[in-house]
């Protein structure tokens, strides 16, 4: 050790002295409480739920879902308030899992309406058992506020329904190949899609696809909501069962709503529902540049004059010619009902593999559809295997 001039004792006595002040220091219960406590969690506004709740008293049972979805969302974000009042008690603990299965059929793909909305029912339900406080607004008040009012509301429902029937069988017909259905909301939204198989349009957008129709044909109509489709169509559930969006599915899907609208436009009665744009044109002041003419090679010619002759393109596969009278030739659909139109049963595996799509098992669901709609077949499944009955 360095000598300093001071004494081995009082080196001894000044570092025993600075060692106690840094003890005092670290030990102090402001620094302390400051470094260690949890922040304070807000407590939830109860009246949010209450306004998800009041949006449940509806005639569509995809608005009733959509308020349930809302409900839970506000369940989400207060649920670290409630887990901050204490631990759960081993009965709570189980509601919550049972809340949590619930949640997942709810949440999940391939439920049903009703399934899904037994099963969002059943979570909310929970929930409040799990955190029972007297301020939470209980869901069956509103379940029975529905179902006193249930008969009035789904007369409106009704009412409301049939006045955009027609635009909306166009629009789901055309969109058939895909598990998405639209239907029509009073929404200040022109489209919005609900995360699981619904597009909502507004009722606004709704009019003026109709007067489209009615003007211009389907057509317009079915490429105005195209890239909705194909969008909404792209959406993937992830490892927590959130929806995300996919661009490899979105590429996919432009194909596939083609083959939709022209398997839509592959009878005749529904042909004849094109019309042509009006020649709105000619009142413009600025002129189109000329059209230079040119021949379109074809293998069919007739005579339009003394001698002459003008090419045409060929005509269509007329409906004889595609299988099942609906699907084009060498397409997904028309191999799927070439192989089940033997009658024989069929080994799901087996019936699917290479069509060549990312969704064979919805083609299956199509076939099934247009069978019933039709008439002409019935396709039979269960677990394992398909059959067909033509009729």
């Amino acid at each position: 050790m360095p000598d300093d001039g001071r004494s081995d004792t009082t080196l001894w006595k000044a570092n025993m002295a600075r060692f106690t002040r840094q003890r005092k220091t670290s030990a102090s219960p402001i620094s302390s409480s400051v470094g260690n406590q949890a922040p304070a969690q807000t407590k939830p506004l109860f009246s949010e739920l209450k306004a998800a709740y009041n949006k449940y008293a509806d005639a569509s049972i995809t608005k009733r879902i959509q308020a349930m979805f809302e409900a839970l969302a506000w369940w989400d974000s207060s649920m670290l308030y409630f887990l901050s009042k204490g631990p759960l008690s081993a009965e709570a603990s189980k509601k919550y899992a049972l809340a949590t299965k619930t949640r997942a059929t709810g949440v999940g793909t391939g439920a049903t309406d009703p399934e899904r909305e037994l099963a969002l029912t059943r979570t909310l339900q929970f929930y409040e058992k799990v955190w029972a406080d007297a301020a939470t607004p209980k869901f069956q008040t509103y379940m029975d506020l529905y179902e006193e009012n249930k008969v009035e509301l789904e007369k409106k429902e009704a009412a409301f329904a049939d006045k955009y029937k027609e635009i909306l069988g166009v629009l789901n017909d055309s969109f058939s190949g895909f598990n998405l259905s639209f239907e029509v909301h009073d929404s200040p939204k022109d489209r919005a899609f609900d995360g699981i198989d619904k597009i909502i349009i507004s009722k606004e957008l709704a009019k003026t696809l109709y007067a489209k129709l009615k003007a211009e044909g389907v057509i317009p109509v079915c490429f105005s909501e195209f890239n909705t489709v194909i969008k909404s169509a792209s959406f993937e559930r992830d490892q927590e069962g959130k929806s995300v969006f996919s661009y490899k599915e979105y590429v996919r899907n432009v194909p596939r709503a083609l083959e939709s609208i022209m398997n839509y436009l592959s009878t005749e009665e529904r042909r004849k529902v094109f019309k042509a744009a009006p020649a709105t044109v000619q009142a413009s002041s600025v002129q189109p540049p000329p059209i230079k003419k040119h021949h379109v090679m074809s293998s069919r010619a007739v005579n339009v004059g003394a001698g002459a002759k003008t090419m045409r393109p060929p005509l269509p596969v007329p409906n004889s010619a595609r299988v099942g009278g609906r699907y084009q030739p060498s397409s997904a659909m028309a191999v799927l009902y070439q192989r089940l139109s033997d009658g024989k049963q069929h080994d799901l595996p087996t019936l699917l593999a290479g069509l060549g799509v990312s969704n064979p098992e919805g083609r299956l669901q199509w076939i099934v559809k247009h069978g019933l709609e039709s008439g002409q077949w019935t396709v039979h499944i269960n677990k394992t295997h398909a059959q067909m009955t033509i009729h």
